[in-house]
């Protein structure tokens, strides 16, 4: 095939894998400017070529891309990097010379070998600079890359949209007669003269074989008769549905009783519906009908998040609830006037039904007013569709953005869309929501702040929400609001301190509180009763130690693989006291149960455990059986048995990796058959119910049911509107609930969360029971909570019977003043894992000492003020096949100076710390866990 040679009056080019033509200059041109890019390459740890790790790669700027204008941070481009042509990229910096960084870093690096962006691909920022620096921000925060910042909040095809293509050189073609080319690349050339194409659209359209084309492409690309260019696609374009807006009801008396009965079940769901939603409740052609008579219209609206809302009266705000809000919207102006004004977030403490989200509702109003953005966060995913429908119902259809990781890829590009195109935004989300660009931020609301769900624990980076919401103020000059009726230790100290403490100390329309029962389970002495594991006779299930979990739960010597082939099952073997005919509800619950039903009320049972039993034990060798690959017991999930697959198993699941076992019918470690289910979860809790009351309508919320897309709007849905008489859950259904029905609040295992060996464990169980007991007589009925407990005389407990929240706090600051825990230092986690455990406790070892010499050598006499414990196992201490040692730094937090200055060089060391592959390393700043 004869193909002219490059002219020889074009420069020399240097070829990439895909034959892209790089132009290395000769000389750097007076007026070169440099930008510094993160760069999108998978396997690639994404550090810079310098010693700060998020600065990125630097890459010169040819004149052409600066003919519109100068190159801005937050760019998307297209980069050569590793011998690998168009990688895109992000521009995290802005040089007019060489950074002097990478010129210290290495010498040899001279301006002439720098490569040249190829190519712009958005013309407007990703990230404005403010939103990079609060990217950046973090990664210095947590120690983690840019990278892993950048890639936590872009949707994950936004990415993907640069697509190769092919286009003709014309620079070459104009100097090359057609005529010379053989005709078979001249066909490739007249393909391209309308302008570039994918490789496989040129190829289908030449309709060539494989192997010939390839050959063909190559040496055109080799030639310099043709170029790979990119083609980038933006986020997705915005979706729309299709709605039916009834029009007109009156006079409709004549119409057919199929259009009739349609336009009446329009008109009951508040005269707006999906069409696919009516089309479920009638045929298209009745449908068409209507719209035909012009009884109902067809309007386009945007997708992803509208919701079937009907617009509510404006807010009446009590004397308190307008109180707060102007208190909170002169601080808010007074950071827009002074930006020396101080911008701690404000802790806005009200009791349960208090009316804090109309406090919310009305600042949002005022800033979307004036053109700003606002962004409500809430704990759990499954919260984000209550609240956005009520936001829905009081701004309007269409005028509220969800964003949490369970939206498909193509919601989170519509998403992504909306938020660079609109002016001002109204963004409902989960923790990750917090990372977004938001145009104009004038309001940031964390509800419900104490959760523990919003810190990122995995993957990297580990931030928490609260912690990028105070960045934001500080790039933004925006107001932060912490909303909770009980707010977290730390957050209630600082505010306080630095007086932005607010509180509501009455409930809505002078409602009073549920009134708070223990339901004494050591005084119920019947045989069929769930007995707490402080109480049992029973033998205890052995715990692993760390010399012990080399063996694995499932006894000496047996691996995933083999566990159920080497144990020889023996005869069955009657299991003394099985757990099967216990019950975990107690007498005095089911009673007031049964009471509500027979009033038309509602209930909610709170049980902090999810799936069926807890664990499973050998009633013979008393061992409990655990995850081959971790540190628990398996979880027995029952289930759910249908028609078409009656005899489905039990599955025995862990909670930590995932890993699940249909055929558990022996002890692996004596191969007796006693095994016995122990503990109740929320599946148990259900299948109590069922039985106890045969005729109610039963729904259940956990995170089983949450892994279903929707599955979660759908039984909250539910149950507000009383199509369920008794809803059973885990911790998810304790916050964010307001159903007036819901009269009784039950709630089981209230000692178990107070065992955990968690410095937080008492302030998370308080906050459990008394954020349930909050969702309890919300309406006019009054309210009741039981509270089945086997130490009903613990402080805890009794605070929480209380409703006491100053209380708590006060008991809970003074425990930890005397044990130096948060507020009064900032805890770090450095965390290492291993297959190895006797090699991963000598580099732990190792570790320490190396840490201490780093802290001495950068604070000096101020590193005595810092205490290193550790290192020690992991309170679980394998996980997926690696052993976890950890080790626990306590830095003071007064004087600042002092606590950031240890910070930042605990930061450092793990930064610098080099170990072998086979080492994992986590940094966990401001650890909420020890696990």
């Amino acid at each position: 095939m004869a193909i002219p040679s490059i002219p020889s009056s074009l420069p020399q080019a240097q070829l990439g894998l895909f034959g892209v033509a790089m132009v290395e200059s000769s000389t750097p041109k007076a007026n070169q400017s440099y930008v510094q890019v993160w760069v999108d390459v998978a396997g690639i740890p994404n550090l810079a070529t310098s010693t700060d790790s998020n600065e990125g790669y630097t890459y010169s700027v040819p004149e052409h891309l600066t003919q519109s204008g100068p190159l801005q941070v937050g760019m998307a481009v297209s980069v050569g990097f590793g011998g690998r042509p168009h990688c895109v990229g992000i521009i995290v910096s802005c040089h007019t010379e060489l950074p002097a960084s990478v010129e210290g870093f290495n010498p040899s690096l001279a301006p002439n070998r720098i490569k040249p962006i190829e190519a712009l691909l958005s013309d407007a920022p990703l990230f404005p600079a403010a939103d990079l620096a609060v990217l950046k921000g973090i990664a210095e925060y947590t120690g983690s890359s840019l990278g892993s910042v950048i890639k936590a909040v872009l949707p994950a095809k936004l990415l993907q949209q640069a697509k190769p293509q092919l286009a003709l050189c014309p620079e070459v073609v104009a100097r090359s007669p057609r005529s010379g080319f053989h005709p078979t690349a001249q066909q490739v050339l007249a393909a391209l003269d309308d302008g570039p194409l994918s490789p496989t659209g040129l190829q289908r359209k030449l309709t060539l074989a494989d192997k010939p084309f390839k050959s063909l492409i190559q040496q055109l690309l080799q030639q310099g008769v043709i170029q790979r260019t990119l083609r980038w696609q933006n986020a997705a374009q915005a979706k729309t549905e299709c709605w039916l807006v009834a029009t007109k009801t009156e006079h409709t008396a004549k119409l057919p009783p199929k259009q009739h009965a349609l336009l009446a079940w329009i008109t009951d769901q508040g005269g707006e519906v999906l069409k696919a939603e009516a089309l479920s409740q009638a045929s298209r052609s009745v449908l068409q009908g209507l719209m035909d008579k012009g009884v109902v219209s067809l309007e386009e609206r945007n997708g992803y998040g509208v919701f079937d809302a009907r617009k509510t009266a404006p807010l009446h705000l009590t004397t308190q609830q307008q109180r707060v809000t102007e208190t909170l919207w002169d601080a808010k102006v007074a950071i827009q006037i002074n930006v020396t004004e101080s911008l701690e977030p404000f802790c806005l403490m009200g009791v349960t039904g208090s009316g804090k989200t109309a406090v919310y509702l009305e600042l949002a109003k005022r800033c979307l007013s004036q053109g700003q953005s606002v962004l409500i966060l809430v704990p759990e995913i499954a919260l984000t569709g209550a609240l956005a429908h009520r936001l829905e119902a009081f701004f309007g259809p269409g005028q509220v953005i969800r964003w949490h990781s369970n939206l498909s890829d193509g919601e989170r590009a519509t998403a992504w869309h909306r938020i660079q195109t609109e002016t001002a935004s109204l963004v409902i989300g989960a923790r990750s929501a917090v990372l977004l660009p938001l145009p104009n931020l004038g309001l940031i609301v964390l509800d419900e702040a104490h959760d523990a769900s919003f810190k990122q624990e995995t993957p990297a980076p580990r931030y928490h929400a609260q912690t990028v919401a105070r960045l934001k103020a500080q790039q933004h000059c925006c107001l932060v609001v912490l909303g909770s009726a009980t707010p977290d230790v730390s957050d209630w100290y600082r505010a306080v301190q630095a007086n932005r403490l607010l509180t509501l100390d009455e409930r809505y329309g002078q409602r009073p509180l549920a009134t708070v029962q223990c339901v004494d389970l050591r005084m119920d002495n019947r045989s069929d009763t769930f007995q707490s594991p402080l109480a049992s006779t029973e033998p205890e299930p052995e715990k692993p130690t760390a010399g012990s979990i080399s063996s694995g739960a499932y006894g000496q010597g047996l691996s995933r693989d083999n566990i159920y082939e080497q144990a020889k099952p023996t005869p069955p073997q009657k299991p003394s006291a099985s757990s099967a005919s216990r019950k975990s509800v107690s007498p005095a619950l089911i009673a007031a149960m049964q009471q509500r039903l027979e009033a038309g009320e509602q209930s909610l049972i709170l049980i902090n455990r999810r799936g069926f039993h807890t664990l499973v034990q050998c009633g013979t060798c008393q061992q409990t059986l655990q995850c081959p690959d971790c540190a628990v017991s398996l979880t027995v999930h029952r289930a759910v048995q249908n028609a078409s697959n009656p005899a489905d198993p039990d599955r025995y699941c862990c909670h930590h990796c995932g890993y699940m076992a249909t055929s558990l019918t022996y002890c692996p470690h004596c191969a007796s058959r006693a095994l016995r289910k122990l503990g109740t979860g929320s599946q148990k809790v259900e299948d109590e119910l069922h039985a106890a009351f045969p005729d109610a309508r039963i729904a259940r919320l956990d995170r089983d049911i949450t892994q279903r897309k929707g599955a979660s709007d759908t039984v909250l849905a539910d149950f507000s509107a009383h199509r369920a008489d008794i809803l059973v859950g885990t911790q998810m259904v304790a916050k964010g609930l307001d159903i007036a029905n819901v009269t009784l609040v039950g709630v089981l295992q209230a000692d178990s969360s107070l065992m955990l060996p968690d410095y937080r464990s008492s302030e998370r169980t308080f906050q459990l029971l008394t954020q349930v007991a909050g969702r309890s007589g919300r309406g006019d009925k009054p309210g009741e909570v039981l509270i089945q407990t086997y130490n009903p005389s613990h402080p805890v407990i009794q605070r929480a019977m209380d409703q006491d929240t100053v209380g708590f706090l006060h008991d809970e600051l003074l425990i930890r003043q005397d044990v130096g825990f948060p507020p009064f230092t900032q805890l770090i986690r450095l965390i290492l894992a291993g297959e190895q455990e006797g090699e991963l406790r000598q580099t732990m070892e190792a570790t320490l000492a190396h840490l201490k010499a780093h802290l001495v050598s950068v604070l000096g006499e101020k590193a005595k003020a810092i205490s290193v414990l550790g290192p020690a196992p992991c309170l679980i201490s394998r996980i997926q096949g690696l052993f976890r040692y950890h080790l626990l730094i306590k830095i003071p937090t007064t004087p600042i100076e002092t606590q950031k200055a240890g910070h930042r060089a605990v930061v450092e060391f793990y930064q610098s710390l080099r170990l072998a592959a086979r080492f994992r390393t986590v940094l966990d700043v401001d650890a909420l866990s020890l696990y």
